[in-house]
């Protein structure tokens, strides 16, 4: 099927039509200065929602945001995603999961490229989508980066990018890397030391006061991490499949034999992830290559960089800020305790 016609189809489609499909399941979350409710038609795409954001606060309020979500929606799509500021409608291709969006400003459809292999990104122009089969796993996975996406740009309270962080004696620890860099495990692995987990992918800087905010969602780790941590993990752990198809283990703050810091504490120290090596290693960074990762890290589109940038510098002013390479993981996480607590 031509891109095109979907582009069309999606252009001239009434999204208020979709109000008249019945959502008989929603949960509440607040999510800082956000009230949001998430509604569907599916009960088991709200239960991996609770799985993922249970250790928010839940409380109906009279001014909730809604998220509404169509499973097997309208348009051939797997999935609709549908806001107050836009609307996804999200395939299942041979090329990968797409989104095809248009925000409630304009009359235009856009694509999105979700879990596609760079290889099969632009120029694409037709696309296969694939039978359903009642197996909508994999796109959980994609509703949570979007709702991420959503919080980060509606807060007016704070900056979001992806990073990993953790407190330790009232000192904010970010770690930061690409995908696949080790994030998660080394957040779990720090935890395990005496660490208070914050978030291992959702950094929030509180814009007022330049301190850390927890994110606490659960944390996927891969399979070739979870048996390092089975000692210290309860036996209620989920699986999870990640966007790219390949199973994760959900792992809630709750279930941890830790908890949760919920207080707010300054960053002081910033590690950008970098390769690995058998030995693990530190080395120096400048606060401007911390501030370069985060700005280019961020959720959302910085449509004033310069703004952005003036607002967050004061931040990075008493940052200590090093490159890190991993190697094995305990040595790594011993590492970073001994450059903490120097």
């Amino acid at each position: 099927m031509k891109l095109a016609s979907i582009y069309e189809k999606i252009k001239q489609y009434n999204i208020a039509d979709l109000n008249k499909v019945g959502l008989p399941f929603h949960n509440s979350y607040n999510f800082f200065d956000l009230k949001i409710k998430f509604k569907s038609n599916s009960p088991h795409l709200l239960q991996v929602l609770e799985q993922l954001f249970s250790y928010f606060s839940k409380k109906d309020t009279i001014n909730t945001i809604e998220i509404n979500f169509f499973e097997n929606g309208q348009l051939n799509s797997h999935l609709i995603l549908q806001s107050p500021f836009c609307t996804h409608f999200i395939y299942k291709t041979d090329n990968g999961i797409i989104s095809i969006y248009k925000d409630s400003q304009q009359k235009e459809a856009n694509l999105a490229y979700l879990g596609v292999s760079p290889k099969t990104k632009p120029p694409l122009t037709e696309i296969n989508i694939l039978d359903n089969q009642d197996d909508n796993e994999q796109l959980y996975s994609i509703a949570e980066f979007l709702i991420t996406i959503l919080i980060a740009s509606m807060s007016k309270e704070c900056f979001f990018f992806h990073a990993a962080s953790l407190s330790y004696n009232g000192q904010g620890i970010i770690l930061a890397g690409e995908t696949m860099s080790g994030k998660s495990t080394l957040s779990l692995g720090l935890a395990n030391k005496g660490f208070d987990f914050l978030s291992d992918e959702v950094v929030c800087f509180e814009l007022d006061t330049h301190k850390l905010r927890p994110f606490p969602k659960s944390i996927c780790l891969r399979e070739n991490s979870i048996d390092f941590f089975k000692p210290i993990l309860s036996e209620k752990q989920q699986i999870y499949q990640g966007s790219d198809g390949k199973q994760r283990w959900l792992i809630n703050p709750r279930d941890l034999n830790m908890g949760a810091n919920n207080q707010h504490c300054r960053a002081a120290h910033f590690f950008i992830l970098k390769g690995f090596k058998e030995e693990p290693q530190v080395k120096n960074a400048k606060a401007r290559d911390a501030l370069q990762y985060t700005m280019s890290s961020s959720y959302v589109r910085i449509d004033e960089p310069a703004k952005t940038l003036f607002s967050l510098t004061p931040i990075f002013n008493d940052l200590k800020c090093y490159f890190l390479l991993p190697g094995s993981l305990e040595k790594t996480l011993d590492l970073i305790k001994e450059v903490i607590e120097q």
